[in-house]
């Protein structure tokens, strides 16, 4: 490893809490969607999804960097937002980074499958501070 370019690798317990948001951001993805479309393949349900989707992104970043739960929030989301705030607290700069990544990546894809955290299984490296 090159002195003059330090990089750390982030501890498996805080990798742990990145992977278990991302599924929990994920599992709530699968469940709009499958609530949505199930009955359904017409363009306004999809059409519907993705806007659905996108307001539960911007949400969910907002409630990551704040730990504020938007008022306007309906049951699931609670639901949802209590799940995610187990990975959240107590605070760390690599999960809140992550996982904003990973929500925008989950939620605002325009895919309807779960997204893949390839990197899980490999050892994750993060810039030194």
């Amino acid at each position: 490893m090159d002195d003059n370019n330090p990089v750390e690798e982030i501890p498996a317990h805080v990798q742990k809490r990145i992977d278990d948001g991302i599924k929990i951001m994920n599992d709530y993805k699968i469940s709009l969607v499958n609530n949505q479309t199930l009955l359904t393949q017409s363009p306004a349900s999809l059409n519907t999804i993705n806007t659905q989707l996108r307001n539960v992104s911007a949400n969910t970043k907002y409630y990551i960097a704040s730990l504020d739960t938007p008022t306007n929030s309906d049951e699931g989301f609670s639901i949802y937002i209590t799940n995610l705030t187990t990975v959240l607290k107590p605070w760390n700069p690599d999960v809140t980074t992550q996982l904003r990544y990973w929500c925008e990546k989950i939620f605002e894809s325009g895919s309807f499958s779960k997204i893949s955290n390839n990197s899980s299984n490999q050892p994750q490296i993060m810039p030194a501070k």
